[in-house]
């Protein structure tokens, strides 16, 4: 190779390594960028996220993210709540803001700290949500700002603690606080009227605890399927309309969602043996979580079958003794078995329930009922009628038994040992 060759040879070289320098210090760049937004939480970003690999405004660099290589796997294959850093959700603290250091422990703030809560909140849904009605996010900052004031959110809440990946009450920073607070200008005190802040005042119990009740039940604050249910609850707990001035979704999922799930229901079942909750919340307080419909559904009838067929009992016995020891363990915890048990602690343990095991038992209730009730809301259970449908051929013909019995007493009293009464 001659000197002229050499000389370009190296020259390319050269290029080329500076070239890759560049291409270097970009990346470095754009990943201190991105790690910024993911420890900082600041402006509209979500805490701990980042933009999605490959996706609008993300870069080549995004799967090289902190929160890719460190953050939680297999998040979506969780069942009941599914934990999501969503920014409209979360609520924010202004720099200075009073929060509680304990759940439900009241917050005092003063007139101005109020203000600039509220303003802050509304400022940050409106940015997240354009499209809601300018009265819709008014009321929402306001029911932000009593979850606050009642300490049922607060950025000082230890995410081990209380079971959860991460919190979203956060804390603004001073200089985040100064920045949004100029932006806020809008005059949230003449979006909603006085008269409609008092009463959210007033119904914000029954508001926390139908989201309580809910989140127990169906395993989620809202999906669209809820909206009747919780209309008719409203209804139940004496109010008027089908929601108390803010739609069901939106109490949920941008008002309320932040309040930490074990939280959430400590203060329902606070006020419910306060007497300060709506009867019709109170006396749901002990009502069955989602994941363990089916076995409160099948012991409901079992019990009663136990009482007036004994000859039941001689023939399942293992099957019922099998059912206490469930609904002790039940009784025990209030969340154990839930879907969505890994929010309450170690206590709250997994059960296994063999709906196939105990088709025969289902498949006896769901006749008796029919034979003998058949407006009892039992029969309305979903859970009780799925298990009934997987009953073995025992299940059937015991059914079939109890259904003639309704007839003619005298064709199986022998069978079902039901003592012969006397002349």
């Amino acid at each position: 190779m001659s000197s002229a060759e050499e000389l370009a040879a190296a020259a390319a070289l050269a290029e080329a390594e500076a070239h890759a320098q560049a291409a270097d210090q970009a990346a470095a760049a754009a990943a201190g960028n991105n790690n910024a937004g993911v420890h900082a939480g600041g402006g509209d970003g979500v805490a701990g996220t980042s933009n999605a690999a490959g996706g609008a405004g993300g870069t080549v660099l995004d799967w090289l993210s902190d929160d890719f290589l460190n953050g939680e796997c297999f998040v979506s294959g969780e069942t009941g709540e599914l934990e999501e850093a969503l920014g409209h959700r979360q609520i924010v603290f202004p720099y200075g803001s009073p929060s509680a250091d304990d759940p439900d422990t009241n917050v005092r703030f003063t007139s101005n700290q109020a203000e600039d809560f509220i303003r802050l909140n509304y400022h940050r849904l409106a940015r997240a949500k354009p499209n809601l009605q300018a009265a819709d996010v008014a009321k929402i900052a306001f029911l932000r700002f009593l979850a606050a004031r009642t300490g049922l959110v607060s950025p000082k809440f230890d995410v081990a603690v209380h079971h959860v990946r991460y919190n979203e009450a956060i804390q603004l920073t001073q200089q985040q606080t100064v920045v949004e607070l100029n932006a806020a200008r809008t005059n949230v005190r003449a979006l909603v009227p006085v008269a409609t802040l008092k009463y959210l005042q007033l119904n914000f119990t029954n508001i926390v605890c139908c989201v309580a009740f809910m989140f127990r039940v169906r395993g989620h604050h809202y999906i669209e399927d809820m909206r009747v249910k919780y209309a008719e609850l409203w209804k139940c707990c004496q109010k008027q309309g089908d929601h108390p001035g803010v739609t069901w979704d939106l109490i949920a999922h941008d008002a309320l969602h932040a309040i930490m799930p074990d939280t959430l229901d400590g203060y329902w079942v606070k006020h419910s043996k306060a007497g300060t909750v709506a009867g019709a919340l109170e006396k749901r307080l002990d009502s069955a979580p989602a994941g363990v419909a089916a076995v409160r559904a099948v012991y409901a009838g079992a019990e009663d079958l136990r009482m007036c067929i004994p000859g039941i009992y001689t023939k399942f016995k293992s099957h019922f003794d099998e059912l206490d020891q469930l609904v002790d363990t039940l009784q025990k915890n209030r969340w154990a078995g839930s879907i969505n048990r890994r929010f309450y602690g170690p206590e709250a343990v997994a059960i296994t329930f063999n709906e196939q095991r105990f088709g025969a038992i289902a498949a006896v209730v769901v006749q008796c009922l029919h034979a003998f009730s058949p407006i009892s809301p039992l029969l309305q259970s979903k859970a009780l009628l799925r298990i009934a449908n997987n009953a073995p051929i025992t299940g059937g013909f015991i059914s079939t038994g109890i259904a003639a019995l309704a007839k003619d007493p005298a064709l199986t009293r022998l069978m079902l040992e039901v003592p012969a009464r006397d002349q």
